[in-house]
């Protein structure tokens, strides 16, 4: 194989390497970026929700106390109303943090298990490397502007190594020698 075939070979495979990863990214990239939007606020909700059952039960238990604890509804008239019982002195004590040593006070957030994991956790990984180093690329293969640019000269590029590798150099035909005839 000449040397010059070789290297349009070389050519050919790199424009479209170079292409195809150009239009891998634009299509991929966005829907990554709205696949971590998904998860985040999956994670978000959970949340909320763990923390609305949370209200759910504390409101649950006060509503059984006034429905069957006097001395809660006593409690309650003083602490929110002042209204003071006779014979009775109330005395305030300041509610201060006990330095971390309570049950519910600095105890570490337990990791939900169920918490949905990415696809593929290397490919995540050097994605969201490579999001954070270069940010400028980012944009250009999500911006509204940039994107239908990128994915249309990568679809011109694409197409040109094709047409090109397609076509062979015009090869001159050997010199045809002539005899002489005899008379």
């Amino acid at each position: 194989m000449p040397f010059a075939e070789r290297i349009a070979g070389i050519i050919f495979w790199f424009t479209v390497v170079a292409a195809g990863g150009s239009i891998a990214a634009c299509l991929l990239v966005p829907a990554w970026l709205d696949y971590r939007r998904a998860l985040d606020e999956h994670a978000s909700m959970k949340q909320r929700y763990a923390d609305l059952q949370q209200q759910i039960t504390a409101i649950e238990k006060q509503i059984e106390h006034l429905h069957n604890d006097p001395a809660y509804i006593e409690r309650l008239a003083r602490k929110e109303f002042g209204i003071e019982i006779p014979g009775v002195e109330t005395i305030y004590i300041d509610a201060r943090d006990d330095g971390g040593h309570g049950a519910a006070a600095g105890a570490p957030a337990s990791e939900d298990p169920t918490r949905a994991e990415p696809l593929m956790p290397a490919l995540g990984q050097v994605v969201e490397r490579t999001m954070e180093k270069y940010p400028a690329a980012l944009t250009l293969f999500t911006a509204s502007r940039s994107r239908p640019i990128v994915i249309g000269a990568s679809l011109i590029t694409l197409t040109a190594a094709v047409v090109l590798l397609g076509r062979r150099a015009p090869r001159t035909p050997p010199p045809t020698v002539r005899r002489a005839r005899a008379a």
